[in-house]
């Protein structure tokens, strides 16, 4: 618990250095103590109501997230519209549609929360089967899909823990009901995290539309990162 009481370092802040996390059994991922700890006491609490919290995502390397953003600048991923349940044709997007289109469902590397530890996708494993194919897609958290529980439990429990769900669809980022943060250490990432500290990280890294992404970054900062 008491690593955040010395200041974050920029390679921690984006995704560069994992020396401020620990594995959790529990939940099979890295995570920051404190945050694994919290979430610990929210899975007890969803037990309750007969919900298994699992978490499908926690801690998210830099390299990671540069692997999903060159997968969909490639065409390898798919890109999905503005909803998130339709495919786009990268060929009929320009530059700057395709960085809005990754933008809206996935982090610019070096600016995702999952680089700190302190946020994770979770879903209930109880309402699915072992062969089911978690997607983390809109649909799965609706009333009609297999999540719904889930969402209507959180929507209770949250106010009441220091967990929060940073994407509500209201900025650039599309709504994740499946995304949770811990705001206790979440807060003090977000005050770090600057445009001219992603200005330094991006310019040193071979990545696709670097160049666009410089230009904009004031702007892509207010929309898809500082907005949420």
């Amino acid at each position: 618990m008491g690593l955040f009481t010395m200041p974050i370092s920029l390679a921690q802040l984006h995704g560069l250095d994992k020396s401020h996390l620990a594995f959790s059994e529990r939940f099979g991922c890295l995570l920051h103590p404190e945050a694994a700890e919290a979430l610990g006491a929210l899975a007890d609490q969803a037990k309750a109501a007969a919900i298994e919290l699992k978490v499908a995502s926690g801690f998210r390397s830099f390299e990671r997230q540069l692997a999903i953003w060159e997968g969909k600048c490639s065409g390898r991923m798919a890109l999905m519209d503005h909803r998130g349940d339709q495919a786009l044709e990268l060929a009929q997007l320009s530059p700057a549609q395709t960085v809005e289109a990754i933008l809206r469902w996935s982090a610019l590397p070096g600016a995702s929360r999952h680089h700190w530890g302190t946020d994770m996708d979770i879903y209930d494993g109880a309402a699915i089967g072992p062969d089911y194919r978690l997607q983390l897609t809109p649909w799965e958290y609706s009333e009609n899909g297999p999540f719904a529980a889930l969402v209507k439990w959180l929507e209770k429990a949250l106010p009441d823990t220091a967990f929060y769900r940073p994407f509500d669809g209201s900025g650039g980022v599309g709504a994740e009901p499946w995304h949770i943060s811990y705001r206790p250490l979440a807060s003090r990432c977000e005050r770090k995290l600057t445009p001219r500290a992603l200005a330094e990280l991006i310019s040193h890294q071979e990545m696709s539309h670097r160049p666009l992404l410089l230009s904009q970054l004031p702007e892509l900062y207010r929309r898809y990162i500082a907005a949420i």
